[in-house]
């Protein structure tokens, strides 16, 4: 649903940004390979097979606006990403799902049913 905000601009409607992070998200996750992950912070690398879809999709943005994430810090010389998150909001088993979306991608509908959770 498309609404105007208070300058006259049209905007999306909250659901919409979340599908589109969701979406994103989505998109991103089978092209990370997670290099460490204790609860609470993990640190991901993209992996060759995601540049085209890293190049069109403004990560610290999509990761700044996931519930729950606390800190994020971007290496661009490795290609990792290192993010900082609230362990009640974010569940250490999301994240592993999401990292085993590349070699298990039958796990998409669950992955993003819990996604869909985050703003509830």
């Amino acid at each position: 649903m498309i609404q105007k905000n208070d300058a006259g601009k049209i905007s999306q409607s909250e659901d919409a940004q979340q599908s589109n992070i969701i979406a994103d998200l989505l998109l991103i996750a089978p092209h990370t390979e997670i290099v460490h992950h204790v609860p609470g912070r993990i640190r991901l690398r993209l992996k060759r097979s995601g540049i085209e879809v890293i190049a069109r999709t403004d990560v610290k943005n999509l990761m700044q606006n996931i519930p729950g994430i606390l800190k994020l810090r971007v290496n661009p010389v490795v290609g990792s990403l290192t993010l900082e998150y609230d362990e009640k909001r974010l569940s250490y088993s999301l994240w592993e799902k999401l990292g085993a979306l590349r070699t298990r991608p039958e796990l998409r509908q669950q992955v993003e049913e819990l996604l869909e959770g985050l703003w509830k």
